[in-house]
């Protein structure tokens, strides 16, 4: 029996690259990584891809969203912004959405690339130089949401672009909201991580970082992960944090000597994986008490979520 996963890299290199991992018999150990195709843009990608059926779609620092065939990588449309592109785009099947450097939130016919609608923001930045990302929005079947530069998470509705509410904050957000049921949890980069209703905007509960002495914000760049009815995320304090979403209670965190943790957890059983910044580092722990169970040296940082398949990892950078 043979199995065929493709996997689809973006990075730095401004070249997006398609690879096929074939797992071959059973009575075959071998498995192989083939190029299938690259496609380079003009500028660097630091954001991820989503896809639909046979398009795959991604954004650049060229100030594009691109839209692929991914069997071939021939270009089915460009949309052009006037800023980069370093939100992650979602599409619900017809719409592709995303928010772009300049300011406005877009969606587009997934497509033509036909613009739809945007909706402006009081203002995107970037904090500092290692800052990559801005927020990645979430839907449901009404409404799309997002963070802001501006301190803001935004709801809209998703056919018309109309502000449904938003609700301010203490520090641009950069992460992706995480929508669980009725209830959306996002951090900033003041150290507040918030559960929001998602409804009407009315903030539930907010949890406060411990903060560092080099990095007393502690700084929540990145988005949390929701799994087993606790949610997980890194700080720049140094921290992973396990809260209960219920209540916005510790469960447990633990410090990481030295190192920003960034990357959103990935989750399989009963371990969680992530890698580090500064220390180099890829773990995986324990969901229920944060203990380490193994941890691996790795030769860079990671930024990104690891992917499991089977019995093997992924790590996204």
């Amino acid at each position: 029996m043979k199995l065929l996963f493709t996997f689809l890299f973006l990075g730095a290199s401004q070249i997006l690259l398609a690879n096929k991992i074939n797992f071959l018999s059973d009575s075959d150990t071998g498995s192989s990584l083939h190029l299938m195709w690259k496609f380079k843009t003009n500028g660097k990608i630091n954001s991820s891809s989503c896809s639909y059926k046979d398009l795959i779609y991604f954004g650049s620092e060229d100030n594009s969203m691109y839209a692929l065939n991914r069997h071939t990588g021939m270009l089915v449309w460009q949309y052009q912004t006037n800023g980069k592109i370093n939100s992650s785009p979602i599409t619900d099947g017809s719409k592709l959405f995303f928010l772009s450097m300049d300011g406005f939130f877009y969606s587009l016919n997934s497509q033509t690339g036909k613009l739809l609608w945007r909706f402006e923001t009081g203002g995107e930045k970037k904090i500092d130089t290692w800052d990559y990302y801005l927020s990645d929005p979430v839907a449901d079947e009404n409404l799309v949401y997002f963070g802001s530069s501006d301190s803001s998470v935004y709801a809209l509705q998703l056919e018309t672009g109309i502000l449904k509410w938003s609700y301010k904050t203490e520090g641009s957000i950069h992460a992706k909201p995480v929508l669980h049921n009725d209830t959306l949890f996002v951090g900033n980069f003041d150290g507040y991580f918030c559960a929001l209703n998602a409804r009407n905007g009315n903030m539930i509960w907010k949890f406060r970082s411990i903060g560092d002495l080099y990095f007393p914000k502690g700084e929540l760049q990145k988005g949390a992960l929701y799994y087993r009815d606790n949610l997980w995320f890194g700080s720049r304090d140094y921290n992973i944090y396990a809260l209960n979403p219920k209540t916005g209670r510790g469960v447990w965190n633990m410090k990481e000597n030295g190192s920003w943790i960034i990357a959103t957890p990935t989750a399989n059983g009963n371990y969680l994986y992530f890698g580090t910044s500064d220390s180099h580092a890829f773990y995986c722990i324990d969901i229920t008490t944060g203990e380490t169970k193994w941890k691996l040296k790795l030769n860079m940082r990671t930024y990104g979520s690891a992917a499991v398949l089977m019995a093997f990892f992924f790590r996204m950078f």
